[in-house]
């Protein structure tokens, strides 16, 4: 059976996807992260303008315009090469760094999981961006029903009390079915892959869609 030796980017690209950037960020010397924000620590800022994406792995330095993935992080924080960085996470991730000797076999196993992964990637993010259409058609519904009644409300000051009783209990219910949709929304919106990937799976077997692995 022939061999090969695993490719360098291969390596590489295993090391960078097994961890995420706000742990990388943390164990560099980051402080606590708010919001997905955190500090540019490295030149000593203590303003919250680094945007950190667990979703794509990467970071944005609004303050000076820079960014990029786990990697250029490492780099700015420690100083040194990209080969230094890469050593640093495979230390940090647990992950041997030394190439090995792969299979012809092991390769392409390995070509079909990057496929099977990029593919239910993007079933995912479809998945997610109707699930997000959705509850904010449902939410604007609750909003508009809460304006309308406050309307109704204003319009009809002089009726009796009770039914104006009534229709302030109604807007105060649509407004907390707002409210609960918007934290919905932001807890989707704000939620890394890894953790949507598993609700999503669970949906496919509650309907019945087989595992193409």
């Amino acid at each position: 059976m022939s061999h090969l030796n695993s490719p360098s980017h291969l390596i590489t690209r295993d090391i960078v996807e097994r961890v995420q950037i706000t742990a990388v960020y943390r164990a560099l010397g980051g402080p606590p992260v708010r919001a997905r924000r955190g500090c540019a620590f490295w030149r000593k800022s203590d303003g919250y303008n680094v945007a950190l994406d667990d979703r794509t792995n990467t970071f944005h330095d609004h303050a000076r315009g820079e960014g990029g993935g786990v990697l250029a992080l490492i780099q700015l924080a420690r100083g040194g090469t990209r080969k230094e960085a890469l050593e640093w996470l495979a230390d940090f991730a647990g992950i041997p760094l030394q190439p090995r000797t792969w299979t012809k076999r092991e390769v392409q196993d390995y070509y079909r999981r990057r496929y099977r992964a990029e593919w239910e990637t993007r079933q995912l993010l479809l998945w997610r961006d109707r699930l997000l259409a959705e509850l904010s058609i449902a939410r604007d519904t609750y909003l508009k029903a809460m304006h309308r009644t406050r309307r109704m409300v204003l319009d009809r000051s002089g009726d009796d009390l009770p039914a104006l009783a009534v229709a302030l209990d109604a807007a105060e219910l649509y407004e907390s079915r707002v409210d609960e949709f918007d934290r919905a929304l932001a807890l989707i919106r704000q939620a890394p892959v890894r953790t949507l990937l598993t609700f999503y799976r669970r949906r496919q077997q509650r309907a019945g869609i087989p595992s193409e692995d």
